[in-house]
């Protein structure tokens, strides 16, 4: 989905997997990606729910294009969501890089600081969304509740032209400062 976070964001979700996670069974959840095509080539982070059978975690990772930083920003505890997990969790960025990721892994309200990392390379985010991977059994075994990104970040300034040049008689190409 289309969503603007600016460089200062806390993402919150309730999620609950009817499964043990695997590499062919896991949920994504990208946070800051710069392309709404979540599965393939963007830049940005996401959270990895399962990845390792008895060692699932939940690792917040920076993808760059086709490939992914396999140094995790911030990670959970080995096995913490390795046997059909569920959690509420809130992710935090601030404004110069630091992130902090919150759990609690009975899906209730008290959540408890599982790590904090710090990685700067993207500041700004347009889209959000998830990315299940399944085998076909567990089809029907995402539950995905109670989102909350905030702030969004809302573009006061208007673009500004930067340079117009002529192509042909009918045609110009522009330039401005920021994407449209």
């Amino acid at each position: 989905a289309p969503v603007n976070s600016g460089d200062s964001t806390t993402w919150e979700l309730y999620f609950r997997l009817g499964f043990d996670p695997s590499n062919n069974n896991r949920l994504k959840i990208i946070l800051k990606s710069d392309n709404f095509d979540l599965k393939n080539n963007f830049n940005g982070y996401f959270l990895q729910i399962g990845r390792n059978g008895a060692d699932d975690r939940i690792e917040l990772l920076r993808q760059d294009g086709t490939s992914t930083n396999s140094d995790p920003i911030l990670s959970s505890a080995e096995g913490s969501v390795a046997i059909a997990p569920e959690a509420r969790l809130r992710v935090i960025r601030d404004p110069i890089g630091n992130w902090e990721l919150y759990a609690d892994f009975s899906g209730g309200n008290a959540l408890n600081l599982l790590d904090q990392g710090f990685d700067d390379t993207y500041n700004f985010g347009q889209f959000f969304g998830m990315v299940c991977d399944y085998t076909s059994n567990n089809l029907k075994e995402f539950f995905i509740d109670d989102i909350r990104i905030d702030p969004l970040y809302v573009d006061d300034d208007g673009p500004i032209l930067v340079n117009a040049v002529p192509e042909n008689a009918e045609r110009v190409e522009v330039f401005f400062d920021e994407a449209l």
